[in-house]
């Protein structure tokens, strides 16, 4: 019996030193990704880019930006923490306007009908892709899981193309997975 409360104790005492360490590392994680104020990163990535920020009135003043600091974040990289933090940029010329993402489509985005290097990963832009194939209608249904709620996905029957709004990156995906799914079918022999 008194092993067993020995055996016991030494339990408790490690589940509590476990605990411990734990909430150590919450904290830890806590403070590393404080929010931080927009504003102040805004301006930094300004006098990399020359860009000219406006912000939506319904844009947060602080953003969790994970552990980088103000002053080394990259035009690509704040691209990232918008969209980790529900937000999106649109440029047009030397502006850049930040807007919550749900209201992202109603942006004169950038329209692409081709891949485009300079453009970065996590710009939201408007993508036209051609169906050679079949009808793009069919597309519709198996590519829009893959979108998030704020992006665009739809099919033009007219022209057989399909339309996609949302983040560069992941249009080029959606590209690649059309060009792959859109091959002619088994020609049936009609004999």
């Amino acid at each position: 019996m008194k092993r067993f409360v020995q055996s016991w104790v030494v339990l408790c005492l490690f589940t509590l030193a476990t605990a411990a360490a734990a909430d150590d590392k919450v904290e830890q994680q806590a403070s590393a990704y404080a929010a931080v104020p927009l504003a102040e990163i805004l301006d930094a990535v300004s006098k990399q880019t020359g860009q000219v920020f406006f912000t939506s009135p319904h844009v947060p003043a602080s953003v969790v930006v994970g552990q980088l600091r103000a002053k080394d974040i990259s035009y690509a990289s704040l691209l990232i923490i918008l969209y980790n933090n529900e937000l999106a940029a649109v440029r047009v010329g030397e502006v850049t306007n930040i807007v919550h993402a749900s209201r992202i489509r109603q942006h004169p985005l950038p329209i692409l009908t081709q891949d485009d290097d300079s453009i970065p990963e996590y710009e939201w832009v408007s993508r036209i892709h051609d169906v050679k194939n079949g009808p793009a209608t069919r597309y519709v249904p198996l590519l829009r899981p893959l979108l998030p709620q704020m992006a665009h996905l739809v099919a033009d029957p007219a022209s057989n193309t399909v339309l996609i709004v949302g983040r560069y990156g992941n249009t080029k995906r959606l590209g690649t997975l059309l060009e792959a799914m859109d091959k002619p079918g088994p020609t049936q022999d009609r004999n």
